[in-house]
């Protein structure tokens, strides 16, 4: 196992085992804290761990940018494992990966703090449909 930085470690807080896709997505809403290693898989990119993160980067940073948008929050996260999972992929910015489907884009980026680790960044409604 890697041993991540102070900083990751915090970031990560709790860890919850054993939750995949929007399993691993309503643990951490319900919780609201703490991080689903292995949340998602996807081929081509490999596991992707869910993370609530902080006002910057995961799924907390995705509740507060959506909600100031006036978007409804549950709504928008009971597919998220679908997009991340069979939509389009594509490279973005500073090493990140774009996943787009059905008029929403989930942001994977593959490291935080200094350390690798493959983790939804943050997701968004688009006028793009794939």
């Amino acid at each position: 196992m890697e041993k991540f930085s102070a900083n990751l470690e915090k970031f990560l807080g709790k860890k919850y085992s054993g939750y995949r896709g929007q399993n691993a997505v309503s643990k951490l809403l319900k919780e609201k804290r703490g991080y689903v290693p292995r949340a998602f898989f996807r081929k081509g990119i490999g596991h992707i761990d869910l993370v609530w993160g902080n006002n910057n980067a995961g799924l907390a940073h995705i509740i507060k940018r959506r909600s100031q948008e006036k978007i409804d929050i549950q709504e928008f996260l009971s597919d998220i494992s679908d997009v991340i999972e069979s939509g389009t992929v594509s490279k973005g910015r500073l090493r990140r990966l774009e996943i787009l489907h059905k008029g929403k884009l989930a942001v994977i980026a593959s490291e935080a703090y200094g350390n690798k680790l493959i983790f939804l960044l943050t997701a968004f409604k688009t006028r793009k449909k794939s």
